[in-house]
Formats: structure tokens, C-alpha cells, sequence
């Protein structure tokens, strides 16, 4: 998952990375900061990746803002979202993970 925003001439740039391949990542993007102008490297580990794939999604109208509600439900924020043509991936805490995951399967009977 990744995202880039743009606003007033700063970009962000948020991407997610595995638990495992975190100290690895950290290092490369500290050694290259001074290359970007990097003003702070933030790391969250507080985060959770939820995906959700489906090959005919096209076809499946309203998937997201079905999902959105029913987090939006129970009060869970998402922290990021990205999407193409084949899967949804939201960001939610870590400590919201299960009922999130919880709450999708139950909206579609899964």
C-alpha cells in the first residue's frame, strides 16, 4: 500500500511495510533523506493492513462505501486507503484489525 499527497508544495509519501523488513527500510530511506529534502521520517507501528481482494470488483458497486460504513459503524478510522482494479487495502490500528476484518466479513456474509 502507498500513497503520496501533495499540498502547499509538501509532499507525503506513506507506505506500508512488513514488521519484519522495517529496520532494513528505515535505514535506506535515512541514508538517502538528504537526496529529497526529507524533513522527518514517521514511523507508526501501530498500523494494520487489511486487503481485500476481488477479481470481479468492477462489477461489485458500492464495495467500498459498504466497508466504510459499517467501520464508520463502529467507530473505527481509517488511517489510509488505496485501491486498483482488483483489491481494496484500508489502514486501520492495530488494535482495531480483528473487529475490522470482523465487521467486513459480516456486511458480506463471509
Amino acid at each position: 500500500m502507498a500513497m503520496i499527497t501533495d499540498r502547499k508544495g509538501r509532499a507525503d509519501i506513506s507506505f506500508a511495510v512488513i514488521d519484519t523488513s522495517l529496520e532494513s527500510v528505515y535505514n535506506v530511506l535515512d541514508s538517502i533523506k538528504d537526496n529529497f529534502q526529507t524533513q522527518e521520517i514517521i514511523v507508526d507501528r501501530n498500523c494494520a493492513l487489511i486487503v481485500i481482494y476481488n477479481t470481479s470488483r468492477q462489477a461489485t458497486s458500492g464495495l467500498a462505501g459498504k466497508i466504510f460504513a459499517r467501520l464508520a459503524e463502529r467507530k473505527i478510522n481509517i488511517e489510509m486507503i488505496s485501491s486498483s482494479l482488483t483489491s481494496l487495502n484500508i489502514m486501520v490500528k492495530r488494535d482495531k484489525a480483528m473487529e475490522s476484518v470482523a465487521a467486513i466479513r459480516a456486511e458480506f456474509g463471509i
